[in-house]
């Protein structure tokens, strides 16, 4: 056999060489780049072809084609007749190369030669050569009725290409067939307990059968057909390609490179951003994988960046000058650029997919904040009727038409965008490479560290330093965080709008089942078949896609043991990410997190039927007693993953995430301790409802891993924080101990809503090294309404945490105490001035009422906070209710001041100072420092700090903006809170 191998082989090279010496293949000889000028003349004439030259040209290639299948066919019987030889040698692999691969690779450099010198030959002028006739001498055209086109020779190359692809796909259905008669005799012989179909459902296969090598190489074939083919058959070899790899990457999900060639077919569509998420989508999938990832995938992936980098420039710079246009722009809607008539939802497509440009390629970081803010305002509209003027009829008609063409195993535009999303912002986080990252290293040490009870080493303490100090881990981080903190307010909150979440294109689907594609697979070719789909028609739309997000991030944290803590110890999300609840690091994401996360779930449980919700409780709580005080064992761990993730994914999403590293790192691991079969899921109808189910068991699963931070209080029916009222207790008993005490019982600080601890904890720990979002490009409305809208979601937050319960954010006691102590050697009461931010009267009226009748110190008010004050008392109630309350009150003081000692000054932007407010506005002049109306009020501290002692300081600002306190502090200005500087008030 292998004799015959190399008599083909030699046959082949044989032609190869005599096809040389014919006049259509010694056009694909020539240099199509060279210079004309520089060749002689012979060189430089075209070359015309008879029909004759282009009939022995066809023989030739058919002739060719025989062989290579002849030589294909001669590899298969060696790989039939001893199988465990072929795969040793990779004769498969050669198969592909030398038979098929090398015929193919000939075509389209034959058929690339042809349309470069057609092109050419279009812009050239005619040919004539100088013939002698009677009358002298005359140029006469070289060309003849006989010669070809060159459209005739590219139509019989396409023509004996397509030919090729045909037969070269038969030939590995040929193959595909035999191999699958050989798994399924070795099935029967080792009597295998279950069917290929039920393996395939499972997370993790265990057997990669002979036929599956097929696909990958019937998919390489149908898209170099798709390249090639006419116009009018695109769709359909789309089609079959995206089949071709869609099916491989259900059978092999762990090959990256399927993922990969899935993105080259959605390369044609240029300046699509939501098309180029998917593109980035599928090309990071090819670099996700457990091991081997397709590396070739970061080139494509640098030039999609590139890309989209010149498009959200032009955006950022078009709606910055059309924001700096004021009203004018408002005025002229129609005349704005076109990066202004952009759709929210492409800007927010385009926008993500900068965001982790920056990230991915490490330039222009330093623009990250304001792609940040750009993309939050896109994706996250804080005002329901702006949102309403950007989705038209036409949007909203494709949306429901959309939700209402739910495939089989398929997901809808919506939730493929929530879905994408959360494996891109997780995949960030291994700088988009899983087997070649850190953050894998450093979770396999510290899984050493939960269940191998190794000591810390060296490794893993250089890895966590790494991390600790890493910019971009905090930016990917951080956005993955603070997407989830943003879903989870307008969950909480039904007066915040719904975000703006693009709607993807639908991907083609095929079905998830061998029994459906045996015919596709193992019969002959029937284009029409790659184009089926399984429809099922429903009048629901899904208005929570959304949860598609936050089930993968819980489901990463879950498996992965991120939140896990070792017996001594912290959790590896303590280490590197920031403080759960008692954690006295500086966190890398927003406090409200872990709050606002225990309230989702809350509230998801409790939408739950009683029926579902009760037997979702004792799964959980009853069935099992795995948990143990000092730790979880492997064991434990690994029973508890089974029991969420099931025997085999129940949701569509779910049959995404295979292939994932993290995915197989974990499904392989619990195979490998052959647990028992886990107990069976909840039998529920609607995906809705089993994705919500699904959330709730990682929350179980997470607070079971987190026993040391969080608990299910089985009574109240609630997720809570142990450290809620260890917290409280401590305040209790070390209240007695604070060198000044409270100014009256009646004063006593009053239990705040959790929005405006966490305010106030952001303020305090805040440095001037922390990051903040600019503004200097709005105008001073944008501005103005911004800040209203920041204000509003506030008072929205407090109102409904309010009425749902109010809770302490947790832990960090110590910390605020220690630096409460230093502030107290500072700022002194009778000495220090202190500056009113607006935020203080909105969320914190009364205390300003008693912190301005105390009469210890010196308050002063810039302008800029009367002025928002006096715009915001428009508003609705509570808004505007509040603010005018506030100027009754700052108008009342002042009307009072002669005859008390209220020492509350009114301060202008040019330093001067108000006995009343009848003037409420003044003409604000923003310059070089000056930029927006934090930096007014930050003016007025720095006036006030001139000529500051060491000894204590001259000036405090007291506020709730986080931004605005690393902005003082960076010009050593002292900030505290509202309910901090309470704390420093004397009797």
């Amino acid at each position: 056999m292998f004799a015959d191998l190399q008599q083909i082989e030699t046959k082949i090279a044989s032609m190869w060489s005599e096809a040389g010496k014919l006049a259509f293949f010694n056009h694909d000889t020539d240099e199509v780049n060279t210079d004309r000028r520089q060749q002689p003349l012979e060189q430089h004439l075209p070359l015309h072809l008879t029909d004759q030259d282009l009939q022995r040209a066809r023989n030739v290639l058919h002739q060719k084609m025989d062989l290579h299948i002849a030589l294909a066919n001669k590899y298969l019987e060696i790989i039939q007749f001893d199988y465990a030889f072929a795969e040793k040698k990779s004769l498969e692999s050669l198969c592909w190369k030398r038979a098929i691969y090398s015929l193919v690779e000939q075509f389209r450099q034959a058929l690339k030669a042809r349309v470069k010198s057609k092109d050419d030959d279009e812009e050239d002028e005619e040919f004539e050569i100088p013939v002698l006739s009677e009358t002298g001498m005359t140029m006469v055209p070289l060309s003849s009725d006989a010669d070809v086109s060159k459209e005739d020779e590219l139509a019989m190359l396409k023509q004996c290409f397509d030919e090729f692809l045909d037969r070269a796909d038969d030939f590995y259905r040929r193959s595909m067939v035999a191999l699958h008669d050989m798994d399924e005799a070795e099935a029967k012989q080792e009597d295998l307990d279950t069917s290929t179909q039920d393996h395939l459902q499972e997370w993790r296969r265990t057997r990669r059968l002979k036929w599956y090598k097929g696909v990958p190489n019937r998919g390489d074939l149908a898209r170099y057909r798709w390249a090639a083919c006419a116009e009018e058959r695109r769709q359909e070899a789309f089609d079959e390609a995206w089949r071709w790899y869609a099916l491989g990457a259900w059978l092999m999900p762990a090959t990256g490179k399927l993922y990969f060639h899935l993105s080259l077919l959605m390369s044609s569509d240029t300046g699509n951003t939501r098309q180029d998420l998917h593109r980035f989508y599928f090309s990071t999938r090819s670099l996700m994988v457990r091991r081997n990832g397709f590396l070739n995938a970061r080139e494509g992936m640098i030039v999609l960046f590139e890309s989209n980098r010149r498009w959200v420039d032009k955006y950022l710079k078009t709606v910055q000058t059309a924001r700096s246009n004021g009203k004018r722009t408002k005025r002229g809607k129609q005349q704005l650029p076109d990066a202004t008539t952009v759709s929210t939802q492409d800007a927010v497509a385009g926008l993500f997919v900068r965001l982790h440009g920056m990230m991915f390629t490490k330039i222009g970081l330093d623009q990250f904040p304001q792609v940040k803010r750009r993309f939050f305002e896109a994706l996250f509209p804080s005002a329901p009727e702006q949102q309403q003027q950007e989705l038209s009829d036409e949007e909203t008609s494709r949306v429901v038409k959309q939700c209402r063409q739910v495939r089989d195993g398929a997901l809808t535009g919506q939730q493929m965008f929530w879905f994408e999303t959360a494996v891109l912002c997780l995949s960030s986080l291994y700088n988009y490479e899983y087997s070649a990252s850190k953050l894998n290293r450093l979770m396999i040490l510290h899984g050493k560290r939960l269940f191998a009870s190794d000591s810390e080493s060296s490794d893993y303490q250089t890895l966590l330093d790494e991390f600790k100090e890493s910019i971009l881990f905090t930016h990917g981080i951080d956005l993955t965080c603070q997407i989830a903190t943003e879903l989870f307010k307008r969950y909480l909150s039904t007066k915040l709008p719904r975000s703006e979440a693009p709607l993807l294109p639908l991907l083609p689907r095929s079905p998830l089942s061998l029994e459906q594609n045996r015919d596709f697979l193992f019969e002959p070719r029937d284009p029409s078949l790659a184009s089926a789909t399984t429809i099922a028609s429903t009048n629901e739309y899904d208005d929570e896609a959304w949860m598609v997000y936050i089930e993968i991030l819980l489901h990463w944290m879950v498996v992965n043991c991120v939140c896990m803590c070792p017996s001594e110890g912290t959790s590896l999300w303590e280490s590197i990410i920031g403080g759960v609840c008692t954690k006295d690091d500086e966190p890398k994401i927003t406090p409200a997190f872990w709050t606002l996360l225990l309230q989702f779930l809350n509230r998801l449980l409790h939408s739950l039927p009683e029926d579902t919700k009760y037997e979702l409780v004792n799964r959980y709580l009853l069935d099992d007693n795995d948990e143990e005080e000092e730790g979880m064992s492997e064991v434990a761990f690994a029973r508890l993953v089974s029991k969420v993730l099931g025997n085999k994914p129940d949701l569509p999403e779910e049959d995404h995430m295979r292939g994932l590293g993290w995915v197989d790192d974990v499904t392989g691991r619990l195979l490998k301790m052959n647990l028992s079969h886990p107990s069976k899921q909840l039998l529920l109808d609607q995906d809705t409802v089993r994705r919500k189910v699904k959330i709730l068991e990682y929350a179980f699963a997470l607070v079971k891993q987190m026993h040391h931070v969080l608990y299910y209080d089985p009574v109240l029916e609630v997720f809570t924080s142990k450290a809620v009222e260890k917290h409280e207790a401590m305040a209790t008993t070390e209240e007695t101990t604070f060198d000044i005490p409270a100014m009256d019982d009646s004063c006593e600080e009053e239990q705040m809503s959790t929005t405006l601890l966490a305010m106030d904890d952001a303020v305090l720990f805040a440095n001037e090294n922390d990051s903040v979002d600019e503004d200097g490009d709005d105008d001073m409305l944008t501005q103005l309404k911004k800040r209203r809208e920041q204000l509003q979601t506030m008072l929205t937050m407090t109102t409904e945490e309010n009425r749902n319960g109010k809770r302490r954010v947790p832990g960090r006691l110590k910390e605020r105490e220690a630096r409460l102590n230093r502030l107290r050697e500072r700022v002194i009461p009778g000495k220090t001035t202190i500056i009113l931010d607006t935020n203080c009267f909105i969320g914190h009226f009364d205390h300003v009422k008693r912190l301005i009748k105390s009469s210890k110190w010196t308050i002063v008010i810039p302008l800029v906070v009367i002025t928002e004050l006096d715009g915001l008392r428009s508003n609705t109630p509570p808004l505007g209710a509040i603010a005018g309350n506030a100027l009754k009150y700052i108008e009342a003081t002042l009307a009072a001041k002669q005859r008390t000692s209220t020492s509350l000054r009114i301060q202008t932007s040019h330093n001067n100072f108000m006995h009343d407010i009848s003037i409420r506005s003044e003409q604000f002049v923003f310059g070089e420092t000056d930029k927006n109306l934090d930096d007014l009020v930050l003016s007025a501290c720095l006036w006030w700090a001139k000529g500051d002692e060491d000894s204590y300081a001259r000036v405090c600002l007291v506020t709730g903006d986080r931004n605005l306190s690393v902005k003082a502090r960076a010009r050593d200005i002292d900030v505290m809170s509202v309910s901090a500087i309470m704390q420093l008030t004397p009797r």
